[in-house]
């Protein structure tokens, strides 16, 4: 048995060693055998169950790019498109213990124009906002059986809003990203809501009014969304914006 035929098989027992249960088992030895044959299917074209295969299988690094997007069908028939935007990222899963990270973190645009709060006030901060508790819950109700099943709670850190810099986790299965999360900023937020997301770290932001979940300390009614040039600005917590979810698997 020559050494590229030994060294495959021992690439497949270390990646077998991080993966339980059959059918995922068989999953990952059928990604390996189609990554030899130069046959490896593309994010777009994996189902969620794979891809979440993949992400706890120790083969994410060498199969899922950072910016590569997967479209799929929300139940009111629109589509969309899921950017990878970070592999390890530093989002920690709250429904484990203790402390785990999560596997990756997406983000999708959804149509519309949504408001932070119906009062012009950020009073509460991410934690009591309208845009957590009335808007996320429709839009997770919107997404596919498969990949609603397959989402993980993580803890998120956003202040108290009402020029509070005061941080207060949520659980959250659905969630706004931080200035610092996409902007590597903290320039119209509170020090202490995550770091940069990685397709961030190279990429710019899309030129679109786009709400983030930080509230503007030095105010009582702003929240911080980036704005139609690509910067975060400032905005009064009862206008409408577009909106950018995330989600962890």
């Amino acid at each position: 048995m020559n050494n590229e035929v030994i060294n495959a098989i021992k690439e497949l027992q270390n990646r077998l060693n991080n993966v339980h249960g059959e059918d995922a088992m068989l999953e990952t030895i059928d990604n390996y055998v189609a990554e030899l044959k130069g046959e490896l299917k593309k994010l777009k074209d994996l189902s969620w169950s794979e891809i979440k295969t993949i992400l706890y299988s120790g083969d994410a690094e060498r199969v899922l790019r950072v910016g590569d997007e997967k479209e799929f069908e929300l139940y009111t028939g629109e589509k969309v498109k899921a950017k990878l935007i970070s592999l390890n990222p530093h989002d920690v899963r709250a429904d484990y213990s203790p402390a785990t990270k999560a596997k990756a973190t997406f983000m999708f645009y959804v149509d519309g124009e949504y408001e932070m709060n119906e009062e012009c006030t950020n009073v509460g901060g991410w934690k009591d906002s309208k845009m957590r508790n009335t808007y996320m819950p429709r839009f997770y109700k919107l997404l596919p059986s498969d990949l609603q099943a397959l989402i993980l709670p993580v803890k998120k850190k956003t202040s108290a809003g009402g020029e509070s810099e005061e941080i207060v986790e949520t659980t959250d299965k659905l969630f706004l990203p931080s200035e610092i999360e996409i902007a590597g900023t903290t320039d119209c937020s509170c020090e202490g809501e995550g770091e940069i997301y990685e397709y961030f770290k190279n990429s710019n932001l899309p030129y679109t009014w786009t709400w983030l979940r930080s509230p503007n300390p030095y105010t009582t009614n702003t929240f911080a969304p980036w704005n139609n040039t690509g910067y975060v600005n400032n905005n009064y917590a009862n206008n409408t914006r577009a909106v950018a979810l995330c989600f962890c698997l």
